[in-house]
């Protein structure tokens, strides 16, 4: 008999977990260490820095040009030169042999010492040699180009700060000074484990249809370098308390730190609790959060040192990460978070709705209009990958807010500290032919990002008349669009870009034989059908509203009769996977996608794709070749 799940303890609010967090743990850096200049980047100040040594240590020329007494060129004009007797010549890094005199002058090259006498460098361009003589055009005055010895840095003078995080800049202050090692904090170690009986290390095979790959364990490993520490990773834990139990005790020895993720949900809690009840000086500090994602985040103390359990989804795991345990790591690493976390502000293309009592955390994807940045917010599906791989960050919508308005000013909390922003954002039904062009786009190019958002036609349209994407991706039965998607097309505003053309197979297991789609009626089989406004439930419709007709009978009445024709997947991929599993007997799915999978197909409709944007975007550069790629791709021009 299974045992009934634990409900959460206590939640608790966002402002009070991170208000627990800082007063239950001593979050200031533990160590000091000595490194090298080459691996002092981005990390913190242990020690004041004061220069030993005047900068420069020497008066020196800041261009090249003649070291001169500025008096001898006062004359001097474009049409009336000085002409000074050339004496010496001083290259850099070597000492001037003669003295300056009235009416000579000595070449410089840029560093270059300052030889006794001179009071000033006229530049070269200003000047013209002429048989052991130098013509100046330019009169200077005293002091005019050269750079006085201990005029940048002075000796005994602080240049850098304890608590100040290095930049590259600051390594060239420091290797000035002829310093090459410094004293800074030392990384936080932070301990990672999963735990999960379904999870796979990447680059091994899946065994089971109930495994997945363990995502979190390399999200995380790479999201705490970049909070300044230093990641253990420490494997994946099965889910039986003997087993977690060694990767805490293991982690509490080696780490200042320690974060697992998964398990940490109200079903997992009583084990949790035993194993943390069970270790010396440890304790639950919280577990429950008022948010969502992140409602199942427990925090405790083992031995003193912070642990964090983290949700198992990816996207609630990585935003759990960046409000509770990010900034634990960057104080212990010795950064202000509030100087470091990345945030921007961006303006909302649509209205959002909070979540009355808990704290909303929304991803979002950013786009560049003009010199705007706006914001498309993403569906909220904690264990969608496609979200990780689509949000730039995400925004909070506050316990007591009923809803965000349309052209409101957010603010972003970014995942990444550089913000890199798509160059064109696609939104539509997904098609392999298009996914190909968009690799073609890019491949001249690097570092360049291209969005493509899967959205059912009306989604996609109203985001394209929106602003939030650039093109749509618009699927059709070629005999039977619907009224409102007619409607929508004759906008004005929208062009049709490229239009083409594939088949929608009747898609079945390999050992079982189904002749047609009437058949599958008749036999009662079970389809796994396509969520509404998709053009593959048009097609279902269409061709159920043809055999009603031809039987005479009631449509909604079939519709029901018919197992399975209420179910709703979002991809053309999850509704083949259902017939493959057994989920169901068949399905509707493009050719193109079938045929990746061992399964039986048969065309039985054909599909139109439409590429579509709006007037004011088919002007624009990346459009018009995005369209020529497309065309080529499918063979309409040479």
């Amino acid at each position: 008999m299974f045992g009934m799940r634990k409900i959460f303890r206590e939640l608790i609010t966002v402002d009070e977990a991170i208000d627990l967090i800082m007063r239950s743990f001593d979050l200031t850096p533990r160590e000091i260490e000595e490194v090298s200049l080459f691996n002092a980047v981005e990390r913190v100040l242990a020690e004041d820095i004061s220069s030993s040594i005047d900068v420069p240590p020497f008066d020196r020329a800041i261009v090249d040009g003649y070291a001169v007494l500025a008096i001898d060129t006062f004359s001097a004009s474009e049409t009336n030169p000085v002409k000074l007797k050339i004496i010496d010549r001083v290259r850099t890094g070597s000492i001037p042999k003669k003295k300056l005199l009235r009416n000579t002058a000595i070449e410089l090259d840029t560093g270059s010492v300052i030889p006794p006498g001179a009071d000033a460098v006229i530049p070269v361009e200003f000047t013209e040699e002429e048989e052991g003589f130098v013509k100046v055009y330019k009169r200077v005055s005293p002091g005019a180009n050269i750079q006085y010895a201990g005029s940048d840095i002075s000796k005994g003078e602080i240049i850098l700060r304890r608590g100040y995080r290095l930049e590259p800049r600051d390594i060239g202050v420091l290797a000035a000074l002829g310093i090459n090692k410094v004293s800074v904090y030392a990384k936080p170690k932070v301990a990672i484990f999963s735990i999960g009986d379904e999870l796979v290390t990447p680059g091994a095979e899946l065994t089971s249809p109930a495994s997945i790959y363990d995502v979190n364990s390399y999200t995380l490993y790479t999201s705490i370098i970049q909070a300044g520490g230093e990641p253990i990773f420490l494997g994946i834990a099965k889910d039986r308390e003997e087993d977690v139990r060694k990767k805490i005790i293991e982690a509490m020895h080696k780490a200042d730190i320690i974060i697992s993720s998964g398990s940490s949900s109200a079903g997992y809690s009583d084990m949790i609790y035993r194993i943390i009840d069970s270790i010396s000086e440890s304790r639950i500090i919280a577990h429950g959060i008022k948010s969502k994602p992140g409602k199942p985040v427990l925090i405790a103390s083992i031995n003193s040192k912070p642990y964090f359990g983290l949700p198992g989804f990816p996207t609630s795991c990585l935003i759990a990460f960046r409000n509770f345990v990010k900034p634990v790591i960057m104080l212990m690493a010795g950064y202000d978070p509030s100087e470091v976390l990345k945030e921007s502000s961006v303006e909302l293309k649509r209205r959002v709705r909070g979540e009355k009592g808990r704290r909303l955390f929304k991803t979002i994807s950013l786009k560049r209009v003009d010199s705007n940045v706006i914001g498309v917010p993403l569906p909220a599906i904690s264990g969608a990958i496609t979200t990780l791989a689509n949000a730039e960050g995400y925004f909070e919508v506050r316990e007591d807010i009923e809803y965000l308005s349309k052209g409101e000013k957010v603010i972003v909390k970014l995942f990444e500290d550089i913000l890199k922003l798509p160059e064109l954002i696609i939104g539509g039904v997904f098609v392999p032919i298009i996914d190909k062009a968009i690799s073609k786009y890019i491949e001249d190019k690097r570092n360049h990002r291209i969005k493509y958002l899967k959205m059912n036609n009306l989604a996609a349209l109203n985001a394209l008349l929106a602003g939030e994407i650039d093109v749509a991706i618009l699927s059709f039965i070629s005999y039977g669009r619907s009224a409102p998607f007619r409607d929508l097309l004759s906008n004005k505003e929208l062009v049709v870009l490229v239009s083409l053309e594939r088949d929608i197979a009747l898609v079945s297991r390999l050992n079982e034989y189904i002749s047609s789609f009437e058949k599958a009626i008749e036999d009662k089989l079970t389809i796994a059908n396509r969520e509404k406004g998709s053009s593959i439930r048009e097609a279902v419709d269409l061709l159920l509203s043809n055999y009603a007709e031809k039987r005479g009978i009631d449509m909604e009445k079939l519709k029901g009769e018919i197992p399975g024709y209420y179910s709703e997947y979002k991809t053309n991929n999850s509704a083949i996977l259902a017939v493959l599993r057994g989920k169901a007997d068949y399905t509707l799915a493009p050719i193109d996608q079938a045929r990746m999978y061992e399964v039986k197909y048969r065309s039985i409709v054909n599909e139109e794709i439409l590429v579509v944007t709006t007037k004011i975007e088919e002007k624009s550069s990346k459009i018009k070749k995005f369209a020529k790629i497309i065309l080529r791709e499918t063979g309409k021009v040479a």
